[in-house]
């Protein structure tokens, strides 16, 4: 969960909200009494406004620092990152431990015949031809192995989802992952930092909605806090979804994905900024106001996708990656034959990866032109163990879900990622890849 900070605000806001709303609306009330008798006109107007501007110029100093200055460099990479892992480089270009990563391990083991995927769809099983895992495996790896053979020689697939040691293992993974990887390549102040400003600027259109709504009487529907709640928690939200389209550019092809979010972030703010000209039309200058603090949200939103996450050595180690997905892409076919011809597992071995990078049917829609064009070249064994593997891949997902907390990992809500109290796992089928307070501005009576 790498926007953690965007889902704890969230979560709160509505929680205090909905529990505490009659004594927010008290406050409120307070508030307004206190500034008129001191001041004799709305200074809480002022100091909105102040706040508004201050805040996006310290945005603006803090993006220009910190924008992604179009630093990363793709390095040509022919082979896999063999000092990574799927689940660590799966990590690298998106910020997440999901479940594809994690479960890119069983196709990563069988690669390294560690285990043998049977292909019996009824009763599907993963032998275990070793002992153990070798010593260059990282403890996490060891970790998950050990939980999901427990000693067996062999395991039925149904069998792992009820294995609370597995969860426990993947819970482990998940939390090295973040602290080794994380705080090698990511910029977890950065991360934290843009989460920061948008909910600051959705709190003052918060803040700037409910106190303007005091400027009428008592209704019985309270429509307009109502819609300054809705519209703080579904900017966010629309936020949370926007920024980790962005964030996932690096893994999969993410075009269209990116496009929705931004439309739906567009909508939803221009509904927002129509709304509050229709609940505010009485006064021009509160619709001003909050129609700009609208243009400001999105401004922000859209903005800190730019801020750049990586650090410097992420960046070159992200090159090499997309250098390697790139050639997964687009390689040709002498150029896999060489590499076929040194190495003949050379396309299970890289299978793993191409899950983890959103690029394995085009990798095997290569073993496929390579079996018709050089027979010869291709391992018939290879290709069944690809097939198998593949196919085992695409049905069945160790599947990684965050329990939101405060957690305490790279990413959590300091670092842009809900570290929760671990992820929780299942194994089975993927099919497939109070009283109302003010009124409405429905020709309501001006307050003051």
């Amino acid at each position: 969960m790498k926007n953690g900070l965007l889902k704890g605000f969230l979560s709160t806001f509505l929680g205090i909200n909905i529990f505490l709303f009659t004594y927010i609306e008290s406050f409120f009330i307070i508030i307004s009494d206190f500034f008129w008798a001191i001041a004799g006109f709305d200074v809480m107007c002022v100091i909105l406004g102040v706040a508004f501007v201050v805040t996006l110029i310290v945005f603006m100093v803090y993006y220009f620092k910190h924008k992604d200055k179009g630093d990363m460099v793709k390095v040509v990479e022919f082979n896999s990152p063999d000092e990574m892992t799927p689940v660590e480089l799966g990590f690298l270009v998106d910020g997440m431990v999901d479940s594809e990563d994690v479960s890119s391990l069983l196709v990563y083991w069988a690669s390294k015949k560690y285990i043998i995927i049977s292909n019996d769809k009824d009763d599907q099983k993963l032998y275990n031809i070793i002992e153990k895992l070798p010593n260059n495996a990282s403890e996490y790896e060891k970790n998950i192995f050990n939980a999901i053979f427990a000693g067996k020689k062999e395991v039925l697939a149904s069998q792992i989802e009820t294995s609370v040691g597995v969860s426990q293992a993947v819970s482990q993974a998940v939390s090295t992952v973040e602290k080794n990887v994380g705080g090698r390549y990511f910029d977890a102040k950065a991360l934290w930092v843009r989460q920061v400003f948008v909910c600051i600027f959705a709190f003052l259109f918060y803040f700037s909605a409910m106190y303007f709504r005091l400027e009428y009487f008592i209704d019985f529907v309270p429509i307009v806090e109502i819609f300054a709640i809705a519209a703080t928690a579904l900017y966010v939200f629309a936020s949370d979804w926007f920024l980790r389209y962005y964030d996932y550019r690096h893994k999969n092809n993410q075009k269209k994905g990116k496009t929705l979010a931004l439309v739906c972030l567009i909508v939803l703010l221009a509904v927002i900024a129509g709304l509050s000209c229709y609940f505010f039309w009485t006064d021009i200058y509160q619709v001003i106001f909050l129609v700009c603090a609208a243009a400001v949200l999105f401004f922000v939103c859209f903005m800190s996708r730019k801020i750049q996450i990586y650090k410097k050595d992420g960046l070159v180690k992200l090159g090499q990656v997309l250098g390697f997905k790139e050639f997964l892409e687009v390689a040709e076919k002498d150029r896999i034959k060489m590499l076929v011809e040194e190495n003949p597992e050379v396309f299970f071995e890289v299978l793993p990866y191409a899950f983890v990078l959103g690029v394995s049917e085009k990798w095997i829609g290569k073993l496929e032109v390579l079996e018709v064009e050089a027979p010869k070249l291709v391992d018939k064994s290879m290709m069944v163990d690809v097939a198998v593997c593949t196919a085992f891949y695409r049905s069945r997902h160790i599947r990684v879900r965050r329990i939101i907390s405060n957690g305490s990992g790279p990413h959590n809500s300091r670092g842009g990622r809900g570290g929760g109290s671990g992820p929780r796992i299942s194994f089975g089928s993927n099919g497939g890849a109070g009283r109302s307070v003010g009124g409405s501005n429905f020709g309501g009576i001006r307050r003051r």
